[in-house]
């Protein structure tokens, strides 16, 4: 039986502000588990659950019931958390990329509009195409255009989203990526040489396809 859109999309909100809270909780133990301060600030802690809670809500406002906003909900509140992450402590682990992964070419099989095979060979050439870039990088510049996480994020992405979904969202998120690292040049923020994360606005990207891909294709 589905539920009326006029409950569902606060129900779902309360659901993704739960999530979110165990989001936190979640990161803590990776957090420590790095070495690194475990403890959340409280803008996290109230970042996070917010965030989470408007995001699945928007998602259920679009969607309604059904198959798409159950997977879409998981591969957000996955995406929320390497946003976090990464912008707290520069890393996208790969104790959270790799289930995600698995979890992302097994659940293919259930998606409607999207087959295991798309979902396999779209990860694996957006990965092997992250990669590439980022040697190529490596070359020209002798430095770290793109991390290794970025590229490990990219391959999810591709498995999540396919085609065409993750080459729209790799273009929202560079983007966004090269905007925000043109302000920070500007500014006087950052130099040149400095180290710049791309996985938040990869991710970022991310959860903007999962928003306007249409309902049932992933």
């Amino acid at each position: 039986m589905s539920v009326p859109s006029t409950l569902l999309v606060p129900l779902v909100a309360g659901l993704g502000a739960l999530a979110g809270a165990g989001l936190t909780i979640v990161s803590a133990h990776l957090a420590a588990g790095q070495g690194l301060v475990a403890r959340a600030p409280h803008w996290e802690r109230i970042a996070t659950p917010l965030l989470s809670a408007l995001f699945l809500a928007s998602l259920a406002w679009r969607l309604g019931t059904g198959w798409s906003l159950v997977s879409r909900s998981l591969w957000a509140l996955i995406l929320i958390q390497i946003v976090v992450f990464d912008l707290r402590h520069g890393l996208i682990l790969d104790r959270v990329l790799l289930p995600a992964g698995l979890l992302a070419a097994l659940l293919s099989w259930l998606t409607p509009g999207l087959s295991w095979r798309e979902s396999l060979l779209t990860g694996a050439l957006t990965g092997l195409a992250f990669l590439a870039v980022a040697r190529a990088g490596q070359a020209l510049f002798k430095a770290e255009a793109l991390g290794l996480g970025d590229v490990k994020l990219s391959a999810f992405m591709g498995l999540c989203l396919g085609f065409p979904g993750v080459v729209w969202a790799v273009i929202a998120g560079v983007l966004a990526g090269g905007v925000a690292a043109a302000v920070l040049l500007v500014t006087g923020l950052a130099g040149r040489h400095d180290h710049f994360a791309y996985g938040p606005f990869l991710a970022g990207g991310s959860l903007l396809a999962l928003f306007l891909l249409p309902p049932g294709r992933t």
